[in-house]
């Protein structure tokens, strides 16, 4: 009797010379093929950048190195992801590059900063030599788990889907590029879609052997299918102790297994449920067992290492991003929302896979082979389900980057390979009637070619890809946080190659690794720019508006010495300061005090949130007292919301030392009932004996600035959507938009009624220069009936102070004339330099349309009616 494991076989053509090599030869070939694909695209070049973690992962890699080689099984607890298989990657690269490391360090090293990047170069070892040696390592352990999904997938979608499904894989993008990191996201992809292929193999070949009715056969079947059976539990038994071992994440297999296991039960009522608890009990013990063997610190503190673990991924799916991020357009300071999976997956994704997905459907819809086996559709529902569940699992975090969502990537692209065989099947149906179904294996081919054509050119930096059919480079830095190191190299070997390199201090916002492994010189925080030879500004440092709204708005006056450029994408800005002017927003107190730079939320606060505004203060004179600092959140009416004050981060000013900077740092807590809207927050010091605030000047100028000074402002809950939007934006200048209007009342008015009219800005780029907004009312006569100007809320948020994405609703009120004739009145609105009185050019469409734009129409009535 024919087992019910057979591998499923699309209509393969006929007379070819590939079809003419025996099964088992064309197994070895594709095996082969895949295996020389997955290295070739991820072995190349491992030296050539840092992505901004790997710096941490080379640390820790020591350590646990330093931790076996002692005994100090304690000593491997070194992440809470717990990131075991990244250290062992790790550990293998310094077996190969610097066996003597072990004996060599002094104790383990710290890798907030870089500690153990000194100590390496003292013994004559590069880091970014072992770092690359411990990515290889990582690489090859990829290639091996990949090569075991093309085996298990070959007998659970057959060959050709697996073939194309696991080439997908090997010449994915986004996949290729966290496989040569010595990081965590390759590796736990590609072990996670080993244990569920394995799974899945298990539970089909238990169904296989139970449904094996002929004595006969069972004796001649029967131990290969237990061995088969057997071996995959135990194979899914390690991957999924693997994945643990890699990120905490890859837990959600535990439910999934159950699920599939119950799934199966379900549509299979002869298989005993039992059989499968117990497969899912001894895996699961089996899998738990390696998670153990592997990791140490399970021996001598299996609950804290645990706890540590299962607290940290509550941590971090409850608490966000420590640092803002950008996603569509926004800064987000927590959750950048549901939709962020499935937009990032849309944008790292090729074109390729998006067809196959599509042919996938239809070859479910129409039961295209090899879509018409129930059995190869189970399948492919336990990947979707896998893939989708995974997303919808991840989405439960508010910390969120598209690299934790690559495990789900796997799966859709097994589907995807799918859609491919039946797209090429249909096609063989049509051009077997013209005799083109020897061709199969040459289409086959072609889908692989435009997959890799994708990736290929933007070797070695991979990560620079995104799909061409979402708008490519072009639009990618409107929606996805750009860049994890990538350009940093080219910077840093820019500034290397000055003949005085070692001399020079850069502020980054990648300190440790993507620049400093390829710079002599000494790298400094941004935030650290003043004491800086230059500045290397990326691009995520312009969309996160980091360190500040005003550093972002100061670096972009300046003229960049060099533009590093990858993919016709700008990556980085590398600005000389050493002449460069003092930013505006640079601020002195009573000669003593100076602020260099601040960090405050650039997204928007939600009422009742606590928000931390952090000060960087450098002592320029001698303090006899100690100051307290004021910090002070105010809205447009002047009553303050806020309020926080004390010594700065309890440090005592008599004690500072000239020249060194102190962050300062205050957490304020917005009331609940905040009105939705803008505040300033305002900053001061002043001495608690005789509470007289300090004097305070710009520092580049000496201009007085009062003694409390506006250093930014917040914005606190949504802004509402006007009610008329204009038929297509309108720019003003090179840095406004106007998008709309709400008008109040919106129906007919009598003469002397007050029309307010709200306009709805938004600033496309750092406005230089502070405007006066106008609304003129214009009778149906021609002349001018009322007319409001105004800096932008009464002065309290002038242009100047806008960032590129800010939207801005402010209120225009209006009465009419008394004896304002019957009729309709247009309001038109603009903005205008307060010191030149020329006002802004608009262009709508592409077209200049003067330069007052209509913002709409009033019906006044007769007096009386």
């Amino acid at each position: 009797m024919k087992s019910a494991l057979p591998n499923p076989k699309p209509p393969m053509p006929t007379n070819t010379i590939w079809s003419s090599l025996p099964p088992r030869r064309r197994l070895w070939i594709a095996t082969l093929l895949l295996f020389s694909w997955i290295l070739l695209m991820r072995l190349p070049a491992l030296d050539r950048f840092v992505t901004a973690d790997e710096h941490a992962w080379l640390a820790r890699s020591g350590n646990f190195y330093y931790a076996l080689a002692h005994g100090d099984w304690a000593g491997t607890f070194q992440r809470h992801h717990p990131g075991v298989t990244v250290t062992w990657a790790g550990l293998v690269g310094y077996l190969f590059t610097y066996p003597g490391y072990a004996a060599d360090a002094p104790g383990q090293f710290g890798w907030l900063t870089e500690e153990i990047e000194p100590f390496l170069r003292s013994h004559s070892h590069d880091p970014i030599t072992i770092l690359a040696a411990g990515r290889a390592a990582s690489v090859v352990m990829i290639a091996l788990a990949l090569v075991g999904c093309f085996v298990l997938a070959r007998r659970l979608l057959g060959g050709w889907a697996a073939f194309l499904g696991m080439a997908l894989i090997a010449f994915n993008p986004f996949h290729i590029a966290h496989s040569r990191f010595l990081h965590l996201d390759g590796l736990v992809s590609s072990l996670m879609l080993l244990a569920v292929l394995a799974w899945l193999h298990h539970l089909q070949a238990r169904h296989a052997e139970r449904s094996e009715k002929s004595p006969h056969a069972a004796s001649r079947r029967g131990f290969r299918l237990r061995r088969n059976e057997n071996g995959t539990l135990a194979l899914a038994a390690i991957a999924a102790g693997l994945s643990w071992l890699t990120r905490s994440p890859a837990l959600f297999l535990i439910p999934l297994f159950g699920l599939l296991a119950l799934l199966h039960v379900w549509h299979a009522p002869d298989h005993p449920w039992r059989s499968t608890l117990r497969s899912l009990l001894i895996g699961g013990a089996g899998a738990f067992a390696l998670f153990v063997l592997l990791w140490p610190a399970m021996w001598v503190d299996p609950v804290g290492s645990l706890y540590q673990v299962l607290t940290a991924a509550g941590d971090y799916a409850a608490e966000g991003h420590l640092k803002p991020t950008f996603f569509n357009g926004e800064i987000y300071a927590g959750d950048p929302g549901f939709w962020f999976y499935p937009i990032t997956y849309l944008w790292r994704s090729t074109p390729i896979t998006w067809i196959g997905l599509a042919m996938a459907l239809v070859g479910l819809i129409l039961r295209v082979p090899p879509l018409n086996e129930r059995r190869v559709r189970a399948v492919l529902g336990a990947l979707l389900l896998y893939a989708l569940g995974f997303m919808l699992f991840m989405d439960i975090g508010a910390k969120k980057f598209d690299r934790y969502l690559l495990p789900a990537y796997l799966p859709l692209e097994l589907i995807a390979g799918v859609g491919w065989v039946v797209a090429l099947n249909l096609a063989q149906q049509r051009g077997a009637k013209r005799g083109a179904a020897r061709f199969f294996p040459l289409a086959a081919a072609s889908v692989i070619m435009a997959q890799a054509l994708f990736a290929l050119p933007t070797f070695p930096y991979y990560l620079t890809y995104y799909n061409p059919a979402m708008g490519g480079v072009a639009r990618a830095p409107e929606v996805m946080m750009i860049g994890w190191g990538e350009g940093a190299d080219e910077a840093g070997r820019y500034l290397d190659a000055k003949a005085n390199a070692e001399e020079l201090r850069v502020a980054s916002g990648y300190t440790n690794g993507p620049l400093s492994y390829f710079f002599r010189g000494t790298t400094l925080p941004l935030t650290f720019w003043h004491e800086a030879d230059y500045a290397a500004v990326f691009v995520q440092d312009w969309q996160r508006q980091l360190p500040s709204r005003k550093s972002a708005a100061y670096f972009q006056q300046l003229t960049p010495e060099k533009v590093i450029t990858l993919d016709g994408l700008d990556y980085a800005h590398l600005y000389d300061l050493r002449d460069a002017p003092l930013p505006d927003y640079v601020t002195e107190w009573g000669g003593a005090i100076r602020l260099v730079t601040f960090q405050l939320p650039a997204a928007m606060i939600l009422p009742g949130e606590t928000v931390r505004a952090v000060f960087y203060l450098v002592n320029q004179a001698p303090i006899a007292s100690n100051l307290n600092v004021l910090v002070r959140v105010v809205g447009q009416d002047g009553v303050e919301i806020a309020r926080a004050e004390g010594w700065p981060w309890g440090a005592a000013t008599s004690t500072w030392q000239a020249g060194i900077l102190w962050p300062d740092g205050h957490d304020l807590t917005i009331p609940a009932n905040t009105t939705p809207g803008y505040y300033r927050v305002e900053l001061g010091f002043y001495d608690p004996a005789t509470q007289a605030l300090l004097p305070a000047q710009q520092a580049a100028t000496g201009a007085p600035l009062g003694d409390l000074v506006t250093i930014d402002t917040l914005q606190v809950g949504a802004l509402p959507q006007p009610s008329e939007r204009l038929a297509s934006p309108a720019y003003l200048g090179n840095s406004l938009m106007l998008d709309g209007s709400t008008l109040t009342p919106d129906g007919t008015v009598s003469p002397g009624t007050e029309v307010t009219v709200s306009l709805f800005w938004e600033a496309r780029a750092w406005p230089a220069t502070d405007y006066t907004a106008f609304v003129h009312l214009v009778g149906p006569d021609g002349a001018l009936a009322a007319q409001m100007d105004k800096p932008p809320l009464q002065g309290f948020l002038p242009t100047s102070t806008w960032y590129p994405g800010q939207r801005v609703m402010d209120d225009f009120t209006l009465t009419l004339p008394p004896d304002a004739t019957p009729g309709v009145y247009t309001l038109y609105t603009g903005f205008y330099d307060p010191v030149t009185m020329a006002r802004l050019p608009i262009v709508q469409d592409g077209q200049t349309v003067g330069d007052a734009l209509v913002a709409g129409t009033v019906t006044v009535e007769a007096a009386g009616r």
